[in-house]
């Protein structure tokens, strides 16, 4: 049955995406020439699939992307065969960020090996934290402000919440209670009205 995770990361050049596929290879002790790589160029446009990564750093367009730094790959995918795993890179130009899958063909073989591919998926491409992205952008001060404010936020919700959910008990009991003394009265008034006398009937 597949399986599949997916999250962010930060934004990675061309060349760190295939320093990463090579890293995560190494760790998990895979054969380069049993990992395929695809490299997305740009939309509708691909590099011939499935190209070893052994292979990979005589293509051109990886030697132009080492030499000059660049970060104009659409994505980048690398399939291990003996795993029947897939990692995927998508960049999100919109956010910034890049998109990163792990999926798995077939259930991995056990748990702890499906852990150990995971986390050295991770080692390389570092899933995003928000404050950890705040502080990194904006300095560790900025990230204490935001922090501060995000945790007032939080207990100003569930102050809000409780007032809430106090008031609406609170007038559910005052409405209980003035239930109770209107039931009451009306049966007191009724117990006058039955026990007294009738009034007499006067004839002309």
């Amino acid at each position: 049955m597949p399986a599949q995770t997916n999250y962010r990361s930060r934004s990675h050049s061309d060349a760190e995406i295939l320093s990463a596929f090579n890293s995560i290879a190494a760790e998990l002790g895979q054969d380069p020439e049993q990992s395929r790589l695809t490299v997305v160029i740009m939309k509708g446009y691909s590099s011939d699939e499935n190209i070893p990564l052994s292979e990979i750093h005589s293509q051109p367009f990886v030697q132009h992307a080492e030499e000059h730094k660049t970060a104009s790959w659409e994505g980048a995918w690398i399939y291990f065969r003996p795993l029947h795993m897939e990692v995927r890179l998508e960049r999100d130009r919109d956010h910034g960020d890049d998109k990163i899958s792990i999926s798995f063909s077939n259930n991995p073989s056990g748990s702890i090996d499906a852990s150990q591919t995971l986390a050295a998926v991770y080692s390389q491409f570092v899933p995003l934290n928000r404050m950890t992205e705040i502080k990194r952008v904006l300095g560790p001060e900025m990230a204490e402000f935001y922090r501060l404010r995000e945790d007032g936020l939080s207990r100003l919700e569930s102050l809000t919440q409780k007032l809430v959910t106090e008031t609406h008990d609170y007038r559910m009991q005052l409405d209980a209670e003035m239930a109770g003394h209107k039931r009451a009265l009306t049966e007191s008034f009724e117990e006058k009205t039955q026990g007294s006398s009738p009034l007499p009937n006067f004839r002309c």
